[in-house]
C-alpha cells in the first residue's frame, strides 16, 4: 500500500520546526595551563579539577519591572549529568546559592571545562535560563545577564495558538496511526502555575488508546484516568505538547472529540485517506487535496472559546478486514508497538503540512485578531 512507506525522522523535525526548545547551558571555560598537544593526562585533570571558579550574578523579577529578588535559589548541575544521569564521581558537583539584597547570588565551585544547566526557583517555580556563560565571562566571575524569574499566578489565562490532530488508517491492522501537536501560549508577563483544577494540556483519550508518546516541551506529560495532563509551571512564552498513539477503529466511521480547556486559535483535523469526509460543527472549513499522490482531507476550526467541545465524525474510511475493533491486543508489546510507529513518518508529514497551512491571505489572519483569539501582530 501507498501509506506503508519507511519511517523517518520528519516528526521530530516538526517538533524542532514548532518550537522545541533544547537544553539551557552555562559552559564553563577549561584552565588552558592544564591541557597539552595530545590531550588531558591522568595527572592534568586531576590537577585540573582540583581548580575550580567562582561565578556570580543577578536574579530579577521581570513581572516587577526587573528588580531584584531576595530570597531566590539558584542551582547549576553539570550538563553530563542533566543529559545522562550520571554521577558526579567527586567533581563539578550540583551548586547551589541563595540571592541576598537586590538579587546578588555567588556560585561557588563550578569547575572548569564543565557544562552547567542553571535553573533559578522563586516562590517555588523553577525557571531554567535560555542563556549560554562564556568562557570570558567565566574567567570575569561575571554574568552578563541576569537570570529572570516572573510571578507566579494562576489567574493567568492561557490560549491554544495552534493544534494539529492527524489520522492515517491502517486496515489490515483496524488501526489508526494517530499524532497531535498542540501549542500553548503565554501572553502575560506572568508565570502561569496550576491550582489544580486547570492544566496547561488536558487532552482525554479514548479508553482503548495504546499511547507511545505524550510530551511537554520533551518532558513526559503525566497520564491520569485516560487523560494526558500537563500541570508544569508556564512562564511567558509558548509550549508544544506532541502525543503520538494507535486507535483501534471498526468500520467506516469514527467519531473524533476534544473539549478545549483554553481558547483555542487553530484546530485542525487531518485524514489521510481517499475519499474520507469530515463533518463537524466547530471545524467548518474543510479542505480536499493530493499530496505525493495521497489524498487528504483537512477540517480546520477557528477562534474556539475555552469550553468548546469539538465533535468530528469521520466517514469513508476503509473497512478492517475482520472489521474487529479489537487491534491493540495484538501489539501489546514494546517492541511491537515501536514497530507499528513506523507509520508516523506519514502522520507528521501530514502535521507539517498543516503547519503551513496557517499561511492564509492577511485577510483571515485580521478576521482571526479581531475576534481576540488569533495570532498576535508579527507572530507564528
Amino acid at each position: 500500500m501507498i501509506w506503508r512507506r519507511p519511517a523517518s525522522a520528519v516528526l521530530v523535525a516538526l517538533v524542532c520546526h514548532m518550537g522545541g526548545v533544547g537544553l539551557l547551558l552555562a559552559a564553563a571555560s577549561g584552565v588552558q595551563a592544564f591541557r597539552g598537544p595530545q590531550g588531558h593526562s591522568a595527572s592534568s585533570r586531576s590537577a585540573q579539577q582540583s581548580i575550580t571558579i567562582t561565578l556570580r550574578g543577578r536574579v530579577v523579577n521581570v513581572s516587577q519591572g526587573g528588580a531584584g529578588v531576595t530570597g531566590a535559589t539558584v542551582d547549576a548541575t553539570p550538563a553530563r549529568r542533566v543529559n545522562n544521569g550520571e554521577a558526579p564521581g567527586g567533581t563539578a558537583a550540583v551548586l547551589r546559592a541563595t540571592t541576598g539584597p537586590d538579587g546578588a547570588f555567588a556560585l561557588y565551585g563550578m569547575v572548569p571545562d564543565t557544562s552547567y544547566r542553571l535553573v533559578a526557583t522563586y516562590r517555588g517555580v523553577s525557571f531554567t535560563q535560555s542563556l549560554t556563560v562564556t568562557a570570558a565571562q567565566v574567567q570575569s566571575g561575571w554574568l552578563d545577564q541576569p537570570l529572570t524569574v516572573f510571578e507566579p499566578d494562576p489567574d493567568v489565562g492561557l490560549q491554544i495558538r495552534t493544534a494539529h490532530i492527524a489520522l492515517a488508517p491502517y486496515p489490515d491492522d483496524a488501526l489508526l496511526r494517530a499524532a497531535e501537536v498542540w501549542v500553548v501560549r503565554n501572553n502575560s508577563d506572568r508565570a502561569w502555575v496550576s491550582d489544580g483544577r486547570r492544566w496547561a494540556f488536558d487532552l482525554q483519550l479514548p479508553a482503548a488508546t495504546a499511547m507511545l508518546r505524550a510530551e511537554a516541551q520533551g518532558e513526559e506529560m503525566r497520564r491520569q484516568a485516560g487523560r494526558v495532563l500537563d500541570d508544569k509551571p508556564l512562564p511567558p512564552g509558548e509550549r508544544q505538547a506532541t502525543l503520538t498513539y494507535l486507535l483501534p477503529y471498526d468500520g467506516s466511521s469514527l467519531v473524533i472529540e476534544r473539549q478545549l480547556s483554553w481558547p483555542t486559535a487553530e484546530l485542525r483535523l487531518i485524514v489521510a485517506w481517499p475519499g474520507a469526509i469530515i463533518d463537524s460543527a466547530q471545524l467548518t472549513e474543510t479542505e480536499q487535496a493530493q499530496i505525493s499522490g495521497m489524498a487528504v482531507t483537512m477540517a480546520r476550526g477557528r477562534n474556539l472559546p475555552a469550553g468548546t467541545r469539538v465533535v468530528a465524525v469521520i466517514r469513508g474510511l476503509p473497512v478492517p478486514p475482520n472489521s474487529n475493533p479489537a487491534g491493540v491486543a495484538t501489539v501489546a508489546s514494546q517492541e511491537a508497538l515501536m514497530g507499528l510507529a513506523l507509520g508516523f513518518g506519514l502522520v507528521a508529514s501530514l502535521l507539517a503540512l498543516a503547519y503551513g497551512w496557517q499561511h492564509r491571505p492577511i485577510a483571515d489572519q485580521v478576521r482571526s485578531e479581531d475576534a481576540g483569539v488569533g495570532e498576535p501582530a508579527g507572530g507564528h
